[in-house]
């Protein structure tokens, strides 16, 4: 794509030791160029996934990644070794449209940078999603979204660009451009230790091919640790 090129090998082990758990083994190579800053990097992982059962799965294993970052003219090199770890509550009925319950996940991630040889930090974050049917046919279906995250443990200029938090886009706030939502030096996006998103649609089923939907997308990106909401969110609002 425009923004980025890649490749990645993924091995993954089925029920790896028992029942319910599965082992992935991945490379990647990347060369990402989004408006914020400029990423090579090059990344392999080892994630061990557990199904516990119909609602509840978690995630946990150990990455390590190189990356050289050219944000506003100026490059760094990154080695990190991460442990990401993920658990996530999902009572709704559909993978791809969804139509009631909701999905609850919670991300948690220290890393240590080998070359900085004193920086370590902590990425979080929490993001649920509500659906809810509005009459018995469930053709009318509102649907929300609230995402909150933090970096705790260092300060913004020691951290990769690549790790911090963007708001806008399609996925985030509609009718803001990819990640131009946040603090700015010299008019461009330089990321964020903090972020808070929301979203409400409405949608409609017309028929089984087609459907309408209303929606408005709010938040930000913020320079501290924790969301100020002292602060200006963005808001976005649109039909499709």
């Amino acid at each position: 794509a425009e923004q980025a090129q890649s490749g990645e090998v993924l091995f993954t082990k089925p029920q790896f030791t028992h029942t319910g758990q599965d082992l992935d083994l991945s490379l990647r190579v990347a060369d990402e160029q989004p408006e914020a800053y400029d990423s090579r990097n090059v990344s392999a992982a080892a994630t061990l996934s557990q199904q516990w059962n119909r609602r509840w799965s978690s995630q946990v294993g150990g990455a390590v990644r190189y990356s050289r970052i050219d944000q506003l003219d100026e490059k760094d090199d990154f080695l990190l070794f991460a442990v990401p770890g993920r658990l996530t509550w999902n009572t709704s009925d559909d993978l791809l449209d969804a139509r009631r319950g909701h999905v609850l996940r919670a991300d948690a991630e220290p890393f240590y940078d080998a070359l900085a040889g004193d920086v370590f930090f902590l990425k979080s974050s929490l993001r649920g999603q509500r659906y809810k049917a509005l009459n018995r046919a469930r053709t009318w279906v509102a649907a929300g979204r609230v995402a909150v995250g933090g970096i705790a443990g260092a300060g913004r200029s020691t951290l990769p660009a690549d790790e911090l938090f963007y708001a806008g886009g399609g996925a985030s706030i509609r009718g803001y451009a990819y990640q131009s939502v946040g603090p700015l030096e010299e008019d461009q996006p330089v990321g964020g230790r903090s972020l808070l998103e929301t979203s409400l649609e409405v949608r409609w089923q017309l028929t089984r091919q087609f459907g309408l939907v209303t929606f408005v997308d709010g938040g930000t990106a913020f320079a501290a640790a924790a969301p100020d909401f002292n602060e200006t969110l963005r808001w976005g609002t649109g039909a499709g």
